[in-house]
């Protein structure tokens, strides 16, 4: 086969149009036309018939040179189709190759993509994770605080300062949940002094009361104003000396009324 060389694909195209036989001095005719056919004014009949022949005429140069340039189109189009096999030809060379690379490409990019999510959803288990752990330390402790009593704050206390969680990038909000706790566990504790001293005060007041009246009833009021805080061993004592002395009053006077009644009878 006979070698004519390489033609560069820029120099394709690198034809004077002029040389074409389609525009072969097209545009002496072209200008020829204008000369031969000027423009012509219409006043009657006859210059009518003569600007209609000058007019067909331009008409004919003008369509002439438009079926050139279809027949040029017709050429290129008819090339590009031949570009187009030959290069779907030399494509389906390497396309099987290509396809079968880009499967595997897929492949592995499937795997990476599956290994991502699942990482990524590993890391945000991680992270749930640590955030219910805190979040049920808050409300384990919370609910302690609410229901402890003045004999056990100090408990929840010691739970809160004596619990250690390995939070990882959330020890800071940790810790800060921890000072939020141990600022209401004292806040509590205060409450709860507070509710106990009034307590202790209406049962002092009670038993004040309630052994006022017991102590009266043998006729004996007490001197001092910490009857009710005097134990309840002491004050059965001095209820039953109380009584005791009562009772033996009670006897004398008794005894001293039948001897006067028995001394009216003599």
């Amino acid at each position: 086969m006979e070698n004519l060389g390489i033609i560069k694909t820029g120099d394709l195209f690198k034809v004077y149009l002029s040389r074409l036989d389609t525009f072969q001095d097209a545009k002496n005719k072209q200008l020829k036309l204008v000369e031969e056919c000027p423009y012509t004014e219409i006043v009657d009949s006859k210059s009518y018939d003569t600007a209609k022949r000058y007019r067909t005429a331009l008409r004919t140069g003008r369509t002439d040179l438009e079926k050139g340039q279809k027949a040029i189109f017709d050429v290129v189009n008819g090339f590009k189709n031949e570009v187009k096999g030959f290069t779907e030809e030399l494509i389906e060379i390497t396309r099987p190759a290509e396809y079968k690379q880009q499967e595997e490409i897929n492949r592995y990019e499937a795997e990476k993509e599956a290994e991502k999510r699942r990482k990524e959803e590993e890391e945000r288990k991680r992270k749930d994770t640590i955030k219910q752990s805190i979040s049920d330390f808050r409300n384990r402790v919370n609910q302690s605080i609410a229901t402890a009593t003045v004999n056990t704050i100090d408990g929840v206390l010691k739970d809160v300062t004596g619990t250690t969680l390995n939070c990882s990038e959330f020890q800071d909000d940790f810790e800060a949940i921890k000072r939020d706790l141990l600022q209401s566990i004292e806040s509590r504790r205060v409450q709860l002094q507070r509710e106990e001293e009034i307590r202790l005060q209406q049962e002092e007041i009670k038993k004040t009361t309630s052994r006022s009246i017991e102590l009266k009833k043998w006729n004996f009021i007490y001197p001092g104003d910490d009857l009710g805080k005097i134990s309840e061993e002491e004050f059965v004592k001095i209820r039953d000396t109380q009584r005791s002395v009562y009772m033996k009053e009670q006897e004398r006077k008794a005894k001293e009324e039948e001897e006067k009644k028995r001394v009216e009878q003599e």
